[in-house]
C-alpha cells in the first residue's frame, strides 16, 4: 500500500490538511478517534472508509496529533484543544 495513493493534501480541501483521498476526512481525525478508543471497524463504519485507508492514515500520521499522543494530550477532533487546554481555558 502506498500512502500517497490514499492520503492527499489539497489546499481546497479541509484547508490543506491531510485527508483520505475521495473524502473530506482528515488523517488527524482518524488518529484521534483511535486515541479516544474507537476500534478500526468503528472508524471504518463511522467515516465510510476501508482498512487500507485506515492503515494509510496511521502510517502517514499527523505531526501535531502524534506530538499530542506522545505527551498523552489528545486533542478534541473538532476544536484541536486538549483536555488541559479546556481546563485552562486555552
Amino acid at each position: 500500500m502506498e500512502v500517497r495513493e490514499r492520503i492527499i493534501i489539497d489546499p481546497r480541501i479541509q484547508h490543506g490538511k491531510s485527508v483520505i483521498r475521495g473524502t473530506r476526512v482528515p488523517v488527524a481525525r482518524i488518529i484521534a478517534e483511535f486515541a479516544a478508543g474507537m476500534t478500526r471497524e468503528e472508524v471504518m463504519r463511522e467515516y465510510e472508509i476501508n482498512a487500507e485507508d485506515v492503515a494509510a492514515a496511521l502510517a502517514r500520521g499527523d505531526g501535531r496529533v502524534m506530538a499530542h499522543l506522545a505527551t498523552g494530550l489528545v486533542p478534541d477532533v473538532l476544536t484541536g484543544q486538549t483536555d488541559v487546554g479546556r481546563r485552562c481555558g486555552v
